[in-house]
């Protein structure tokens, strides 16, 4: 289940909740997750990948400036799990 506002979306499936912030997003994205390592992947729509990385926090920020303005999914995968999760995210 979603809880949307214009602060931010926070998204829990099968235990692992991934919290991200701003929304829309500008410069930045914050991303705040249960575990402390995941991947993370910034796509378009289409699938293409844009930006990617690992993190061993629970709270990561990317820097977006460079992306242009549109609808974009962030995926994340658990390091343990392996599990993947999608989240959509608007950058101004």
């Amino acid at each position: 289940m979603g809880i949307v506002s214009t602060a931010g979306l926070a998204v829990e499936a099968k235990g692992l909740r991934t919290e991200i912030s701003p929304i829309p997003a500008k410069d930045r994205l914050n991303i705040k997750m249960k575990t402390s390592s995941y991947k993370w992947e910034i796509c378009e729509m289409s699938g293409r990948s844009l930006l990617n990385g690992y993190s061993h926090n629970e709270l990561t920020q990317l820097d977006i400036s460079h992306i242009k303005p549109g609808f974009y999914l962030l995926k994340t995968t658990g390091t343990e799990s392996n599990r993947h999760y999608f989240t959509k995210f608007v950058k101004e």
